[in-house]
């Protein structure tokens, strides 16, 4: 049976002719070595529907407000509206891509 994990977005912005960036309230690894990876996720929108789409997961350095700067792991909708996904939803991972994004640890 496949688990599936939830991550709450911090921000999002859309890019003109790139699509949509989402950062998720998610600490960077500590460990180094995560590589950009692209996979299909779920969008749990805030009415309860589900919207399936090709995620991009980059790593980018970030400045956002009196924040300073600091590298998140963004993930990035081609192509996709900013009124497609809005303030609320959650990006719902497997537990595949949990694990590529550090998030599960072997013991």
């Amino acid at each position: 049976m496949n688990k599936y994990i939830s991550l709450k977005l911090d921000l999002i912005i859309w890019i003109s002719g790139l699509g949509l960036e989402l950062i998720p309230v998610l600490d960077l690894p500590k460990v180094s070595g995560f590589k950009p990876f692209t996979e299909n996720v779920d969008v749990l929108l805030p009415n309860g529907k589900k919207v399936k789409y090709s995620a991009q997961f980059l790593l980018k350095h970030i400045n956002v407000g009196n924040r300073m700067g600091q590298w998140k792991i963004v993930i990035l909708l081609p192509r996709i509206n900013k009124k497609d996904i809005p303030a609320g939803s959650e990006i719902i991972v497997t537990e595949t891509i949990a694990s590529r994004l550090m998030l599960i640890r072997e013991e």
